[in-house]
């Protein structure tokens, strides 16, 4: 059972860009991932941990960065809004589980053939 509460009724979240990677456009059928983009944007995270959930409560009220992680059939989606609410990116989880939680500088001077949107979204 959640501990956390859901995001405050009627909020949402401006996705700004969206950035939606290769595999999950190959993965996922567009009603699949609009869903995932509205739940997200609407703030249900149910599949998302009590911690992740905490983090994307506080972010509403600051301007941080609300992600969030949604299982769609065998495949695990990941989406990150932007503090500033500039882009929304979309990967499946899949795809950073070779990438090292490096900082962007360190990212760009190794390569490894990193899209520009996953090094987004890991930075």
């Amino acid at each position: 059972m959640n501990d956390i509460t859901p995001a405050p009724i009627g909020y949402s979240v401006y996705l700004g860009n969206i950035i939606v990677s290769d595999p999950v456009k190959a993965s996922l059928r567009i009603r699949e991932l609009l869903r995932c983009l509205h739940r997200h944007a609407h703030g249900d995270w149910m599949e998302t941990d009590d911690v992740l959930q905490g983090i994307n409560l506080l972010a509403i009220s600051e301007g941080g960065t609300i992600t969030s992680v949604f299982r769609v059939n065998e495949a695990v989606v990941l989406i990150k809004s932007a503090g500033d609410r500039s882009r929304t990116t979309v990967v499946l989880a899949n795809e950073m589980d070779h990438v090292p939680p490096y900082t962007r500088e360190e990212l760009l001077k190794k390569p490894k053939g990193l899209s520009p949107e996953l090094l987004n979204f890991l930075c």
